[in-house]
């Protein structure tokens, strides 16, 4: 998937959960928090899935995706065991309550779903070079 302005994440990590995600087979409902303008939640819709795209923000919605507005802060809007998979993209280092978030995720996906969770590694030395140069962790291009 190329770069566009509605991922906040690099592409190589939308390819690599993309990758692991679609290679199973008992996935076919997925929530994508934190969603931005529901990029992953896009790529997830046109590969049949059903996708639910849950941002704070009210974006619009992709085509063929559901868009919910949530504060992952809070309890999700989802009944329990809803989804499949819950794809969090670079998004719980923002959140104020990290392990409650964890704890709602788990609680709206079915027994046995997963879960798939990444986060920047600001320790990484191209970070902090790009932080020292830019005052960013990740320079968007």
């Amino acid at each position: 998937m190329a770069r566009n302005e509605h991922e906040n994440a690099s592409p190589r990590i939308h390819d690599a959960v993309a990758a692991w995600l679609f290679a199973r087979s008992d996935v076919k409902r997925v929530l994508d928090v934190p969603a931005g303008h529901g990029a992953f939640a896009a790529r997830c819709a046109a590969r049949g899935m059903q996708a639910w795209a849950g941002d704070v923000i009210d974006h619009d919605d992709p085509p063929g995706v559901t868009r919910s507005k949530v504060d992952l802060n809070g309890r999700l809007p989802f009944d329990d065991g809803f989804f499949d998979a819950v794809v969090c993209i670079e998004g719980i280092e923002h959140l104020h309550r990290p392990f409650d978030f964890v704890r709602e995720c788990r609680r709206v996906l079915r027994k046995g779903g997963v879960m798939v969770m990444t986060t920047p590694n600001i320790s990484a030395l191209r970070s902090r070079w790009r932080y020292l140069l830019t005052g960013f962790h990740f320079m968007h291009v």
